[in-house]
């Protein structure tokens, strides 16, 4: 959200970055949030909540053994704040959708924003046969996207911010403890 602050010598800009409470979340629909093609309109997230005091482990402590595994002890959760996730496997099909929705978008944005900084093809990752694997572009578009690396999953997140709002920033994949938590 962007505010202004008047003063006697002029009008000043201050960018304010908003979060949301945890009684304001709630699963909705990329497409309510904007118009876009069918495929992306109907990514569906979900809130997932912080814990509100010790994560206990996942795996119930009279489970089978299993050969690596150890029961670990509830630790204190500190800094872990509420999040969307997406409900399901990103598809083939949105994938598609959101290449040829982004090219009007990119035209707004630097190729090297919506490419990570240590991609070793930089903005070239941007290109159709860079972003998306070979499968992907003559896959069903139910079939799940797979073997995508990380530059790749990280600039279809920056593209889908920018599809979405304009805003590259607004997406950002989720790190390993939330999706143990989700």
């Amino acid at each position: 959200m962007t505010v202004y602050v008047d003063t006697p010598v002029g009008r000043y800009p201050i960018d304010l970055r908003l979060r949301t409470m945890r009684s304001t979340l709630r699963v909705f629909h990329l497409g309510e949030l904007s118009p876009l093609p069918d495929p992306l309109a109907q990514l569906r997230l979900v809130p997932v909540l912080a814990p509100d005091g010790p994560f206990a482990e996942p795996v119930p402590i009279d489970a089978p053994s299993r050969a690596l595994f150890r029961p670990q002890d509830a630790v204190s959760v500190r800094n872990f704040s509420d999040f969307l996730l997406q409900d399901r496997e990103f598809t083939c099909g949105e994938a598609r959708a959101l290449l040829n929705a982004s090219p009007a978008a990119r035209q707004r944005w630097p190729g090297r924003r919506l490419v990570h900084e240590d991609d070793p093809l930089c903005e070239q990752r941007l290109l159709a046969g860079e972003l998306l694997p070979a499968a992907a572009l003559a896959a069903p578009d139910q079939a799940p996207l797979c073997g995508v690396n990380f530059f790749q999953a990280y600039s279809l997140c920056r593209l889908l911010g920018l599809v979405v709002a304009g805003d590259p920033d607004l997406f950002r994949l989720p790190l390993g403890c939330e999706l143990e938590l989700a």
